[in-house]
Order: C-alpha cells, then structure tokens, then sequence
C-alpha cells in the first residue's frame, strides 16, 4: 500500500477489537495512520497496548478535520450525528449499522453526502456473503419461479460482549439491531415490504422479541427475532418453481428445492473468507479505496433506502403483542 490515510475509529468496543483493528493489522496498514477515540480512557489504552497504537483521543471533535476517514462504531443512537459532523468537515465515513434511526434521518444524510461529495459506506456485511450474492442471482435468474413466500427467524440467548451496554440504554432493540440485517437482505432480494404489520414487547424500552409480517407482490413474509429463546435461525424462500433455505449463520452454502423432480442440492460457494471477521478485509479495502480513489461504496446510502423506511414504518406503527396475564 503506497498511500495510507489517516483514519479515526469513534467507539472501541467489542466490534473494533474483534473485527476491525485485526483486519487492519492484518492489511499491514500503517499504525501511526489510525486514531482511537472513546469516551473510556481505559478502553483506550488496552486496545491501543494490543495493537501498538498510540494515537488516541477522548473527543472525537478535536479531530474532525485531521482524519481522511473515520469508522463510526459508536452506540447506534449517535451514528447519524456523528456521521453529519464529519461529512460536514470532509471527512469520508464507515459506519457500523444503523446509519440512522428514522427515514428523516435518512433524508437528511442522504442530501447532506450528496451535497458534500464525501461518501458513506455502511457495514451490512450479509450483502457480503456469498451466499447472499447467489441468492439474490437465483431469485432474479427465475430458478425458484415467482417467489411466493418467505420466511427468517433469529432466535437465542444475547451473547454478544458489548463493552458499553448500548442495546439497553434506548427506546428500540432487536429490530433496528439484528433486524437491520434481515430486512436489508429482504428488500435486496425481493423489493420493498408492503402490507406490514408488527409486533414486539417493548414497554417504553428496546424490544427483545419482534413479528414482523408483510406482502411483496405475491410473496407473503415473515421475520421473527427473540432474545430469550432458541428460534429455528433458519430462512426459506419459497417460489413457484422451487425453494432456497439455510442456516442465517451459514455464508458459504444454501439448500435448493426444484419442485418438478423433488429433487433437493446443497450448493457451496468458494470463499477466501473462513469466519464473519474476515469480511472486514472487504470492507477496509473498500473504503481505503474510497478515500484514495473515489471509489463507490460496495454498500452505500441510497442501497438501505427501502429497508431503512420499513424498519421506521414498524416503529411508527409498532404494537405489543398480546398479555393475557397483565
């Protein structure tokens, strides 16, 4: 690499130190070139000791204008500030999904990085997946017919080793969270839902179990998420022809049903990716990319439209499934 930007990462959690800061040690990217910022002093210090880095803040605003670009990991309910004040400054963005946590939020960015040239690259890693490539190429290809069904659930105790506690510190939860991931893939494969209608079981507070059923066309769909219980965690996308199905953790193979001969294969795909982490590599390339070249984000702002609004459509019209015992 003959040209290393300077790149702030706002928020050392967990997703830094597991998939962002390896990746760029394993690019052999410049340390002296990355600035840490967080609000815990501590945190800093550890991930810098881990990787050699010394280069860090407590303000992210005392550097908006000495970075090329800056990896947003922050709590999701202050992506879309953030966001704003760097493109504001010139400063090419990666940020950790959400980017937003309303359409009108959405609008706002969208003309703001329209305005200012600066791009965004948002971190909806399934899109990444081969699995979810070959997909998307069976479905518009006409292998499965007219999709005619449609069904994801996610479901199990929350493992996840956030180091700052934010998925219970705001008003939305599972959705906008692992939802984010599952509806995004939903419009990208198939359109925007229609119809919708969805329950969870907040009571002011972020929700931990979630329905959300919808129509796309002919195509009547279902996403389930629940934090307490094991779910199936299992998709099928049911066509007039045939069937595709599989593990949501699974990125390198799917099963295909062809109705005629009942005949089902279990399609895998090459990868050079052995793990989630490794699908940062993609992601960093492609922004340092960004920021050196003008390259155009592999996930970009105007990609998450259709997803972004359905998820704020649920929260607008949210209801709270049914408590006999209350």
């Amino acid at each position: 690499m003959s040209y290393y930007p300077t790149i702030a990462i706002v928020g050392c959690g967990a997703i830094v130190e597991t998939f962002y800061l390896p990746s760029f040690h394993k690019l052999g990217y410049a340390k002296n070139k990355i600035i840490l910022v967080d609000t815990n002093n501590d945190r800093l210090h550890k991930l810098g000791d881990k990787f050699e880095l010394k280069k860090m803040t407590i303000d992210y605003r005392k550097i908006l204008n000495k970075v090329d670009g800056v990896i947003i990991t922050t709590p999701s309910y202050l992506h879309f500030e953030q966001t704003i004040q760097f493109l504001k400054n010139g400063v090419y963005v990666l940020s950790e999904k959400p980017l937003v946590t309303s359409f009108s939020q959405y609008k706002k960015i969208l003309n703001l990085e329209e305005k200012s040239g600066y791009k965004i690259l948002i971190n909806h890693t399934k899109r990444l997946f081969p699995v979810s490539i070959e997909i998307k190429n069976k479905i518009n290809s006409g292998v499965i017919g007219k999709p005619l069904g449609f069904d994801y659930s996610e479901g199990g105790q929350f493992t996840w080793p956030t180091a700052s506690g934010f998925y219970f510190q705001w008003d939305k939860g599972v959705l906008i969270d692992r939802g984010s991931h599952a509806v995004d893939l939903v419009c990208w494969w198939l359109g925007k839902p229609k119809s919708i209608s969805y329950i969870d079981d907040s009571f002011g507070g972020s929700e931990a179990v979630a329905l959300l059923n919808f129509k796309i066309n002919s195509c009547k769909g279902r996403i389930k998420f629940n934090l307490f219980n094991k779910l199936s965690n299992k998709y099928y996308i049911k066509g007039a022809k045939g069937e595709i199905s599989g593990d949501i953790y699974d990125f390198t193979s799917f099963l295909l049903t062809n109705y005629s001969d009942k005949s089902t294969v279990k399609i895998t795909l090459p990868t050079k990716q052995k793990t989630y982490f490794d699908f940062a590599d993609i992601l960093i390339r492609n922004f340092i990319d960004m920021i050196s070249n003008h390259a155009d984000p592999l996930i970009s702002v105007s990609d998450i439209k259709d997803s972004v609004e359905t998820i704020d459509y649920c929260y607008r019209h949210r209801q709270r499934f049914n408590m006999p015992w209350f």
